[in-house]
Parts: C-alpha cells; structure tokens; sequence
C-alpha cells in the first residue's frame, strides 16, 4: 500500500523489491496493462480537447498526414 509518507527512494526501493518477485511474463503483463490505460485516458483527453476546440476528424486526418510528409521531407 502507498503512503503518502514514504520517501521517493524508498517508494523507489519497493517497487523493485516487488519486480524482483516477478517473472518476465508477469511484467510484460503489467506493462502492458499500463500503455492500454495510459492510451485509453489520452484518448479522453483529445477527445476532450477536440471537442471544446471544434476540431473535426477531417482536420485531424489532414495534420497527421502533414506532420508525416514533413518527417518524410
């Protein structure tokens, strides 16, 4: 359990404590599950954005293609 007084390294300490207890199948599994509700909540958050900017799907398309010409060029 986090507690609000534990130090960074001894949060730090912890937490490779417990990966340590892990095997790799375990970890890939956790890592996995953190990019899946890192994407989900940045996905509500320019969902949001778009929304109070009036932002359509078109205009977004049409920047994406821009920014990868550009890296292309």
């Amino acid at each position: 359990m986090l507690v609000l007084q534990e130090t960074k390294d001894s949060l730090k300490k912890r937490i490779i404590n417990g990966l340590d207890s892990l095997n790799t199948d375990e970890i890939k599994k956790i890592v996995s599950m953190i990019a899946r509700l890192s994407g989900k909540k940045a996905v509500k958050l320019a969902d949001r954005d778009w929304l109070e900017n009036s932002i359509s799907r078109e205009q977004i398309h049409q920047a994406i293609k821009k920014v990868r010409k550009n890296k292309k060029a």
